[in-house]
């Protein structure tokens, strides 16, 4: 979506919840409002102006067409339609959870967020990805919340690293940073120099400082410096099925915010982004020396693509 547009990501009563309802005019009293006419679900409109009435926002989609910022989104994509039901993260402090008019839109200041326990669930009836690859799950009317504080009771339990959101990378200048068999050599390590075991999420994209979350719940085994291997500070997380591996991210250990023996769930920080980039590697073999021993083996069968994983909800090879 462009910068001018938004789409319909609510639906009214009015329009037998197949759209949303446009206005002549902006008001905050419903005894003003003049109704023009009903648009479909899932419209894009490029607006022309805003004005601020009340607590709102209105857009400004037509000569003396108005349309209220609850009722629409902008910069988003992949909108579903869809009952399901989240979990508030049991690490989220009930006051700093953030209930949006729309995604990324104004805070609704006035949901009593103490409802937001850790652990409660609520229903979502409808669901959209904004152009960052964020998720967010519609809870209600003017009632968005975000895949960094919630998470789908129907998925696997997969989130990205930082924020949830997943920037992808440029083949030109960024090849080797992606998994699997890359166009560039690591130099005289064999089998294969050219395999890379993991995904970089590399600081010019993500921010240098930035947080990173566990990407999936499971405890922490090890967290700590790894100098000995090349490999800076490291945290280890054993999901069960797998060893989630995260290295290379920094070279000081306040930027470790975990210790060994803590139970994380996705979504939670564990860690800051201070050198260039930050390895993440999910291997089938849980003892992580014999996982490094292949670390340019491409054809052990033991490193999962860490972004296939996440998008899919499963570990994939």
């Amino acid at each position: 979506m462009q910068d001018n547009e938004v789409r319909i990501t609510e639906v009214s009563k009015d329009s037998g919840y197949t759209g949303a309802e446009i206005y002549g005019r902006p008001y905050s009293n419903p005894a003003d409002a003049v109704w023009v006419k009903t648009v479909p679900f899932n419209f894009v409109y490029k607006y022309f102006s805003t004005q601020e009435v009340g607590q709102y926002t209105w857009y400004n989609v037509g000569k003396d067409e108005w349309i209220r910022e609850d009722w629409v989104s902008k910069r988003v994509s992949d909108v579903t339609r869809k009952k399901g039901v989240v979990r508030v993260a049991s690490w989220i402090n009930p006051n700093n959870i953030e209930v949006r008019f729309s995604p990324n839109g104004k805070i609704n200041f006035n949901q009593n967020k103490t409802n937001f326990q850790p652990g409660s669930e609520w229903a979502y009836n409808e669901t959209v990805v904004d152009d960052w690859g964020l998720r967010w799950y519609d809870l209600g009317t003017a009632q968005w919340v975000s895949a960094q504080q919630v998470k789908d009771t129907a998925e696997g339990g997969w989130q990205f690293p930082f924020n949830n959101k997943y920037l992808g990378y440029n083949p030109q200048t960024e090849d080797g940073t992606q998994f699997g068999i890359t166009g560039f050599n690591r130099g005289n390590y064999k089998p294969n120099p050219y395999f890379h075991d993991g995904f970089d999420f590399g600081n010019v994209r993500y921010g240098s400082g930035s947080t990173f979350n566990a990407v999936h719940e499971g405890d922490i085994i090890f967290a700590g410096p790894r100098y000995d291997q090349g490999l800076k500070m490291v945290i280890l997380e054993d999901i069960g099925d797998a060893l989630v591996i995260y290295q290379e991210f920094s070279d000081s250990l306040n930027d470790i915010l975990v210790s060994a023996g803590t139970h994380v769930t996705a979504g939670q920080p564990i860690g800051r982004l201070g050198s260039y980039h930050m390895h993440l590697g999910i291997s089938k073999e849980k003892q992580f020396n014999q996982a490094l021993a292949y670390s340019f083996d491409p054809n052990a069968g033991i490193w999962y693509s860490p972004i296939a994983t996440i998008q899919n909800q499963k570990l994939t090879f």
